[in-house]
């Protein structure tokens, strides 16, 4: 998988977030080796949201 930002190498890991209120300590993300660009499944699905918004909003 290859970065969108740099076009790096990405790599699965593991990302521990003591202050998520959901009941997990730990999510799985993608991360860039060359930039730290992160993706993860909320990142991503907020993405997907502003993308629609904005087709919304031009037509």
């Amino acid at each position: 998988m290859q970065c969108l930002r740099c076009r790096g190498l990405m790599v699965q890991d593991h990302f521990y977030d003591m202050l998520d209120d959901s009941g997990h300590l730990s999510f799985v993300g993608w991360r860039c080796v060359c930039c730290g660009n992160v993706l993860d499944p909320l990142i991503l699905k907020n993405q997907r949201g502003r993308r629609a918004l904005v087709l919304q909003l031009l037509h």
